[in-house]
């Protein structure tokens, strides 16, 4: 009896312990930032950011199309997150880095013109002044508007500031109603 207790203890010892040497944590982190710099972020907080980090991976917020094969890049931009990836890459090599594109996201704002002044954004602004939309789509546009100011609102706050629920929530909302409305 003592012998079968020692070995059921032993076994589910052996059992735990390398369950726990076995087991590897990875974390994720997302980090929002500004495209452009301001007061508070720049290319510099956001390498330093990612320092304290020490990724294997980044993953960015860009299209395929901007990639090599290899993953090397292809195409940069001079904002914020570029900048600082490609600072970190030169510091460390061996990270990889991936493009992240929400379902061709990029591609579906330049087709639909929704970023920055553009056309569409002008016309309903225009319609709406003029209070020829009807009523649900005077609603969307107040709303779309008001997501959008709030946002804006956070345009010159820290990357601890920015990167809170409510942030994701204003920025959720509002891409539902530049990409599904």
């Amino acid at each position: 009896m003592k012998a079968r207790l020692l070995t059921l203890i032993l076994s589910w010892s052996l059992v735990s312990f390398a369950q726990k040497t076995d087991l590897k944590v990875t974390q994720l982190y997302i980090i929002g930032t500004v495209h452009f710099p301001t007061e508070k972020i720049n290319a510099d907080t956001i390498y330093r950011t990612i320092l304290k980090i020490k990724p294997d991976l980044i993953l960015i917020d860009a299209g395929s199309k901007n990639f090599n094969n290899d993953y090397s890049f292809k195409k940069t931009y001079d904002e914020n997150e570029w900048n600082a990836c490609i600072r970190y890459k030169t510091n460390f090599p061996k990270t990889d880095f991936r493009p992240y594109d929400i379902v061709q996201r990029n591609e579906k704002t330049k087709q639909l013109e929704i970023n920055g002044n553009n056309p569409a954004t002008a016309f309903i602004f225009q319609k709406d002044f003029s209070n020829e939309l009807i009523k649900i789509q005077s609603e969307i546009w107040k709303r779309y508007t008001y997501l959008n100011d709030a946002l804006n609102y956070y345009s010159d706050k820290t990357l601890k500031e920015i990167n809170c629920q409510v942030t994701d929530n204003l920025v959720s909302e509002r891409q539902f109603y530049q990409y599904k409305n």
